[in-house]
């Protein structure tokens, strides 16, 4: 997976490389501990609109489709993918970065490039020992 934000590609990081000093840092920036970071991520795929407009996840085995849309308007599974977005990029060399500073961009400018199923490896596969894969696909209106 590779995020591209104005252009610019950073390869998603792996949660299961994440530093220490990453993982402390991630609860006071975002608020999101990093096993709340990989339960979010794994739902991402499964949000959907309910009948009366609020945004749920399907659970897993219920035949529902999902609605990519509502990553956009659930805070707390839109924060997750802007928090993996930020350690991204600090795995990417950028140590300094703040997760404000990381989310200062416009959100079009925003492209997430998923990994076909062959093409996922141990090294930038983003889930933790034990859970599930992560699949975002994200469409940011351009």
């Amino acid at each position: 997976m590779r995020f591209i934000v104005d252009g610019v590609t950073f390869e998603a990081a792996s949660l299961e490389r994440v530093t220490g000093r990453d993982a402390l840092e991630l609860p006071r920036q975002t608020g999101l501990g990093l096993q709340t970071l990989a339960k979010r991520l794994e739902e991402s795929a499964r949000l959907a609109y309910a009948p009366d407009g609020t945004i749920i996840v399907v659970p897993e085995g219920v035949d529902a489709s999902a609605d990519e849309a509502a990553l956009i308007d659930s805070e707390p599974h839109l924060r997750a993918l802007l928090a993996f977005l930020w350690l991204s990029r600090r795995a990417a060399g950028d140590h300094n970065l703040t997760f404000d500073q990381s989310c200062n961009f416009p959100f079009a400018s925003l492209t997430i490039e998923v990994d076909e199923p062959d093409e996922v490896d141990a090294a930038t596969d983003p889930t933790l020992p034990g859970s599930d894969p992560v699949v975002l696909v994200v469409a940011a209106a351009n």
